[in-house]
């Protein structure tokens, strides 16, 4: 299977723990997600919306939630056409400012570094 970010990406899910968190950056801009894949760069823009659900600039969409410390995603349709669920620290996005990075690892066999861009 070939790895695209999108079925990687890591998004967010709305709960009450969610709505606890500062998210509303995150909610009103967009995520620039960047890996390495066979050698190529690949960039995808998600946008994260409160009502639970995460849409993408090519298409992709899924929903997200908060389990304890982690934004946790699942990709119903991504770029290649399968699924993805996976998890990445609560702390990468709470009161995230637009233009922050951060990298973290959703699964053994890739590294996402994403930033927080403006607008939707």
């Amino acid at each position: 299977m070939k790895l695209t970010l999108l079925t990687l990406a890591a998004a967010v899910g709305l709960s009450t723990a969610a709505q606890a968190a500062n998210l509303d950056t995150l909610f009103n801009n967009s995520v620039e997600l960047t890996t390495e894949v066979g050698g190529q760069t690949i960039v995808s823009k998600l946008m994260y919306n409160a009502d639970g659900t995460i849409t993408g600039a090519n298409g992709s969409a899924g929903t997200w939630e908060v389990k304890g410390s982690e934004l946790c995603t699942t990709l119903t349709r991504a770029e290649n056409g399968q699924g993805f669920t996976g998890c990445s620290p609560l702390a990468a996005a709470e009161g995230t400012n637009v233009g922050d990075t951060w990298a973290f690892s959703p699964s053994d066999a890739v590294t996402l570094n994403g930033k927080l861009v403006a607008g939707r």
